[in-house]
């Protein structure tokens, strides 16, 4: 995210002697600069909204009958066999809608995922479950944690207003309301505080700038692990957190909920994290969630030719597929 504001808009000035004409001719000159300045800067990645980007998608990806998918940052060809190695048999759960073969990755496509069985306590993913993604907003489930604990262990309640802002900041991914949250609880320390309190070992920090905090799948899961057992957000305010990231909706409701029937999606906790950086050509993708009986984060990383948003949400959803549908 880049928080650098829009350009204002133009102030009316007066200038003696200028016919009305001519006034009105110099505001529309004046904002139509304006105009071509924004999309400008859009497209050079300089300009994100307060909530995450709906960036115009490619056509849709569809499923395929592959059997592998290739991730180009390690050139390991994880077969259907591995991906589905996280498979939950004895813990239960949600099922899939559907068993599905893995998606057709492409070449300039990075991927990776991991699982944990909370029941056995025993995560699973990809080979290159270790490596890191931008967490984009998928880090605001963390930050609202983080803030409603704090509260707590300063002996306070939050205000409805509060809650109002991290409702905001879970349902509707605000970026302006998770800016708020993250500087007043510290910035880096708020990131710092997640790698020690959750035993992260593979998460940095990128100063100042929490969607840019590179987090891996497996610490992804350990996240999302250490808010469900009560760790994060405390034993008062955790059902809180979770019920919020049950009611995720509009843009970022997508991905591995979309691999569930209704009955079980309903009862899973979200939080999905996706940018297109104009300054890297890339899109950004991560999808989290929280069933009762598992964790699972995917993260994935493609240029723009690859696919919009449409692609990298269908990997999140077809890697859901694979891993509890297990064909093995």
């Amino acid at each position: 995210m880049d928080w650098r504001h829009f350009p204002g808009r133009p102030r009316a000035g007066r200038s003696v002697g200028r016919s009305a004409v001519a006034t009105r001719r110099a505001a529309t000159v004046g904002a139509a600069v304006l105009v071509l300045a924004v999309l400008s800067a859009v497209t050079a990645g300089q300009i994100r909204s307060s909530h995450e980007p709906e960036w115009v998608a490619l056509p849709r990806w569809q499923p395929s009958t592959s059997t592998s998918d290739t991730s180009a940052a390690t050139g390991h060809t994880m077969t259907l066999g591995e991906r589905a190695s996280g498979s939950l048999k004895a813990s239960g759960g949600p099922r899939p809608v559907r068993a599905t073969v893995p998606p057709t990755v492409s070449p300039s496509t990075w991927v990776a995922w991991a699982m944990l069985d909370r029941s056995t306590g025993k995560m699973t993913g990809s080979a290159n479950l270790s490596q890191t993604n931008n967490t984009e907003s998928m880090i605001k489930a963390w930050i609202a944690a983080d803030d409603l604990r704090r509260h707590t262990e300063r002996g306070e309640t939050p205000t409805a207003e509060t809650l109002t802002l991290l409702s905001t900041m879970i349902r509707d991914s605000s970026n302006s309301a998770a800016e708020t949250v993250y500087r007043r609880n510290g910035r880096n320390a708020v990131v710092q505080r997640l790698i020690s309190m959750c035993g992260l070992t593979d998460t940095r920090i990128h100063a100042y700038w929490w969607s840019l905090t590179q987090m891996s799948p497996r610490d992804a899961v350990r996240m999302g692990q250490c808010i469900a057992n009560g760790r994060a957000a405390g034993p008062q305010w955790t059902q809180w957190l979770l019920t919020e990231m049950r009611n995720v909706r509009g843009s970022g409701r997508f991905g591995i909920i979309s691999a569930l029937a209704a009955a079980d999606a309903a009862r899973l906790a979200i939080k999905n994290g996706w940018t297109a950086h104009g300054d890297t050509g890339k899109w950004n993708v991560n999808c989290l969630a929280i069933a009762d009986g598992w964790i699972l984060a995917v993260e994935t990383r493609y240029p723009f030719r690859a696919g919009g948003l449409s692609y990298g949400a269908g990997l999140c959803a077809d890697i859901a597929r694979t891993v509890l549908a297990n064909p093995a």
